[in-house]
């Protein structure tokens, strides 16, 4: 069933299973931007290319203009230095909408704002996009205590890529910008704009917590055959089947039709 319904169905499919048939595009309005980077205004203040659509998650009730269509638990809004934004418990927190904001891209880049807080469970699967059948997009981390590192899978038809960034950890209750970018041939991810060469999760040690005791660093970027996936619904702060809760906070998501370079990223403040 939708998760308008309540209920996560699982999926199958290739490691990380798929999540359950989402409910189709809205078609509702996105908020965009106008302009380049910098507004030449003389206030430092960030313009956004017109071909971005950015959600600005600062409510309960509405996100890049689509309604929100789920809300699970208790999700908080909270002041930050840099605006508004969304807390989640880490338990059963999370937000719904039927918006899949890459349909269609054959090229793209995926931002997000947010805080990996303390405390959470080791796998969160904290930002999902879900087309139908198989295909996503997930923003994954794994919380080792007062550290954390990013974790990305993009899944197109029978092509997957999944970047398992053991190598670079982080530390937990501070704000970072994620990307993932994909140019048509390769996946890649970044944290607050350094790429992080991660390669597949290759000697597993503790299947039930996904653990790794190393990965293969990849000397090019992952690669992934990518083709256009469609419409479908998005997820904030669990897995789109309603598991893998994030324990922290998400500010702004920002999605590009074009492999962007760290220089052209949304600004983390």
């Amino acid at each position: 069933m939708s998760p308008q319904s309540g209920t996560g169905a699982a999926g199958t499919g290739a490691p990380d299973a798929a999540a359950g048939s989402p409910p189709a595009n809205d078609g509702g309005a996105q908020e965009t931007g106008p302009g380049g980077t910098r507004d030449g205004g003389g206030d430092g203040a960030f313009v956004n290319p017109p071909d971005s659509v950015v959600w600005t998650i600062d409510n309960l009730q509405s996100i890049g203009g689509h309604a929100v269509s789920k809300v699970l638990g208790a999700p908080k809004v909270i002041d930050t230095p840099a605006g508004k934004a969304v807390e989640f418990n880490g338990v059963g927190d999370a937000l719904f909408v039927n918006a899949q904001p890459v349909a269609g891209y054959a090229k793209w880049t995926a931002e997000v704002i947010f805080r990996p807080d303390p405390g959470g469970a080791q796998a969160q699967r904290w930002f999902h996009l879900q087309a139908n059948g198989s295909d996503r997009v997930l923003f994954e981390l794994r919380n080792n205590g007062s550290t954390w590192f990013l974790v990305s899978f993009v899944q197109s038809g029978a092509n997957y890529a999944r970047a398992y960034a053991v190598a670079f950890p982080h530390a937990v209750g501070t704000w970072y910008h994620a990307a993932i970018v994909v140019d048509g041939t390769s996946m890649k991810h970044y944290i607050n704009g350094v790429y992080e060469n991660a390669g597949p999760c290759s000697t597993p040690t503790v299947p039930t917590a996904e653990g790794c005791a190393t990965t293969e660093m990849l000397a090019t970027p992952y690669p992934l055959a990518y083709q256009p996936i469609g419409a479908g619904g998005t997820s904030l702060g669990c897995r789109y089947t309603q598991e893998a809760f994030m324990k922290g906070a998400i500010r702004l998501a920002r999605f590009t039709p074009r492999a962007l370079t760290p220089a052209e990223f949304v600004p983390l403040e």
